[in-house]
């Protein structure tokens, strides 16, 4: 089925009022490349992410699946936490952080919208944990959300 291991350019001519896409790379040749979205407005939950960068999201598997190229994808975000002191709710100090899922295999008959909601609910699971550690730490803003694709056989 897939004639290739070689990735296409994801979200070549890519343009949207709610997102934006931040960085591209590639290596390997090709059978390994990322693509990180921005969102034109601050985003502290997950659902808002999303529902921001799901054009660009959508936009950047289209190829894949349009080609039925087989790979895995891995879904990222980039995070802003601050610590508040509750005494008064001011910001103690800022952490920016990476949280990412386990790769998931894209197949041609694969449902975009599962692998979107089950790396959502992924990622709130490990938010929740990080900020229920009673350290004081919350989400300020989650500023990218990033899917790396490594082509397979």
């Amino acid at each position: 089925m897939a004639s290739s291991y070689t990735l296409p350019e994801l979200c070549k001519d890519f343009t949207c009022e709610t997102c934006s896409v931040f960085k591209r790379s590639s290596a390997m040749n090709g059978i390994y490349k990322t693509i990180s979205f921005e969102p034109s407005h601050i985003c502290i939950t997950m659902l808002q992410i999303i529902d921001a960068c799901k054009p660009g999201i959508y936009a950047a598997f289209e190829e894949i699946i349009r080609k039925r190229i087989k790979c895995k994808v891995n879904f990222g975000i980039q995070i802003l936490f601050h610590k508040i002191d509750f005494s008064d709710g001011s910001v103690m100090a800022e952490d920016r952080g990476y949280m990412s899922v386990n790769a998931m295999v894209v197949q041609p008959g694969v449902n975009l919208d599962d692998l979107i909601e089950e790396a959502r609910a992924d990622l709130e699971e490990k938010i929740e944990t990080f900020t229920n550690k009673g350290s004081n730490w919350i989400v300020g803003a989650i500023i990218q959300y990033t899917l790396a694709f490594v082509a397979f056989k």
